[in-house]
């Protein structure tokens, strides 16, 4: 079995997993072309953070700054779609459990880079 996926791979993913997002917004909201309001925001950030980021640029490994720049963007567009106070309490759970990732990420990554040069050896 072949571990490493090559760069026409990923692109042949990308796109299976672009047009998977257009069927999701297609079955969600009816319309294939997301809107540019707050419910078409989840498709573009999607696009953006997960499947740009993980299939084409950083593939392998994503350095902790590039960590940084994902989970502030992605707790950015979790901040714009949320609609708190008329969630369910499913809803509410998961906006809790997602922005609690968001921000483990974020401290990992920093303390990360605050430690990276340490010379301490129990760092």
């Amino acid at each position: 079995m072949e571990k490493y996926v090559g760069q026409k791979s990923r692109a042949i993913l990308f796109i299976v997993k672009f047009l998977l997002l257009f069927g999701i917004n297609f079955w969600a909201f009816g319309t294939i072309i997301p809107n540019a309001d707050g419910t078409g925001l989840w498709f573009y950030s999607a696009l953006i953070s997960v499947l740009l980021a993980n299939n084409l640029v950083t593939p392998y490994y994503s350095k902790p700054v590039d960590a940084i720049s994902y989970s502030v963007v992605s707790g950015i567009a979790l901040y714009l779609v949320s609609d708190y106070g008329n969630w369910n309490i499913f809803e509410q759970s998961v906006f809790w459990i997602t922005l609690a990732y968001f921000s483990a990420v974020l401290f990992i990554s920093f303390a990360q880079i605050f430690t990276k040069d340490s010379s301490q050896e129990w760092v």
